[in-house]
């Protein structure tokens, strides 16, 4: 199951007033991070860039099966699809399985903030996110190279903090999509390891099912077919 990350950078919070500098991908526990930026097309006109732009973001995304995002959900993908629509492509589909760390912290942690920079230091993940240095989106906005050099690294930067933090918060993911449905094979439905351990018992008002806890990510489960049904 390909779960990909990604992370936009934009001129401007409101995607009526700003465009799209760069998305920045990365494969969860795949290759390297890989970031589009408007730096890779040649065009004198930054609004045709960022179209040409749009159109291979879009390609990347649907060849995942999952989004990861930080905030994605209020941010990242309304901006995308705001931008799409106005170069008349083709929005992003609404129903995509999608995880979000920034839900993760807000219903299942209880941090001083659920920013990604906070998750950062708690965690203490190998990478670290660069510093927001705001004259640097102004002046990529006015097609300044250093400066949009210095955003696509920060891109690429937070989308190897987001993968770093999502395989540490997993487990707490109620909704996980399954790996045993995309991959074909049992285990663990949220990492796929197959060391799992029963731990006591799932139970409802009716049923009765074996719990597990998964030896290689922590999460947990229940069996498919329950131990014993109340009639």
């Amino acid at each position: 199951m390909k779960i990909t990350a990604f992370d936009i950078e934009a001129s401007n919070l409101s995607a009526d007033f700003g465009i799209v500098f760069c998305v920045g991908f990365k494969d969860v526990e795949g290759g390297p991070a890989k970031v589009f930026s408007l730096l890779d097309y040649d065009q004198a006109d930054i609004i045709k860039a960022e179209k040409l732009l749009l159109k291979d973001v879009s390609s990347r995304l649907l060849e995942s099966d999952v989004w990861l995002t930080h905030y994605g959900t209020w941010y990242d993908l309304p901006f995308l699809n705001t931008r799409l629509l106005y170069h008349h492509l083709p929005i992003l589909p609404p129903n995509f399985s999608h995880i979000d760390t920034w839900k993760i912290s807000r219903n299942r942690l209880k941090l001083s903030s659920n920013r990604l920079k906070t998750i950062q230091n708690f965690l203490g993940t190998e990478d670290e996110k660069n510093a927001i240095k705001p004259m640097m989106w102004i002046r990529a906005l006015g097609g300044h190279v250093p400066s949009m050099r210095y955003i696509k690294e920060h891109c690429r930067k937070d989308v190897d903090v987001l993968e770093q933090a999502y395989l540490r918060l997993r487990p707490l993911v109620l909704d996980h999509p399954s790996r045993g449905l995309v991959d074909g094979r049992g285990g663990c439905g949220v990492c796929g390891v197959t060391r799992l351990v029963k731990r006591g018992f799932h139970i409802t008002r009716t049923r009765r099912y074996q719990r597990f806890q998964c030896q290689g990510c922590g999460a947990w489960s229940k069996g498919i077919k329950p131990l014993q049904v109340l009639v």
